[in-house]
């Protein structure tokens, strides 16, 4: 945002009179924008979900089941949450900036500041959407959940501790 704003202030032509950003930063942003929160926000409640069986499946034992959700699934709940929140208020604020847009339709540095605005909008977004789709390929990725043996003792699918 810092470079986009440091644009406008040298030269505010250069955003606000391209004619690409004219044409998106308007209705079309929304759409975009609305798509990747829809399927963002599918995906972080199916890491949920996933998170919650893997759990439920792997420890049968429910004081075990809440230590480790405790120790390691609140912080990585956090940070899913955190990562749809931001784009949700990225969202909200581009929705703003587009009636700001509206109003000072004629101000090339307002025009430069929106058009800079919805650029870091969308590679925010993008980076977020990164982002969870890694969450998502390391879960994949990952070895079965423990499971507890005979003894109370926690190992894996192979009876391995």
């Amino acid at each position: 945002m810092g470079g986009c704003a440091m644009l406008t202030i040298y030269d505010p032509s250069i955003l606000g009179n391209n004619k690409f950003l004219c044409q998106f930063v308007t209705h079309e942003i929304m759409s975009f924008l609305i798509v990747i929160l829809t399927i963002t926000l599918a995906s972080v409640a199916n890491i949920h979900l996933s998170m919650t069986e893997a759990l439920q499946r792997g420890l049968e034992d429910k004081s075990k089941r809440a230590k480790i959700e405790a120790e390691v699934g609140s912080g990585f709940r956090a940070e899913i949450n955190s990562s749809a929140w931001l784009l949700f208020w990225a969202f909200v604020v581009c929705a703003i900036s587009l009636l700001i847009k509206g109003a000072f339709s004629e101000n090339l540095y307002v025009l430069s500041l929106v058009h800079g605005l919805a650029v870091t909008v969308v590679i925010v977004n993008l980076l977020v959407l990164y982002d969870i789709y890694q969450t998502i390929y390391a879960m994949a990725g990952t070895p079965p959940p423990l499971h507890d043996n005979e003894n109370g003792d926690p190992t894996n699918s192979q009876g391995n501790p």
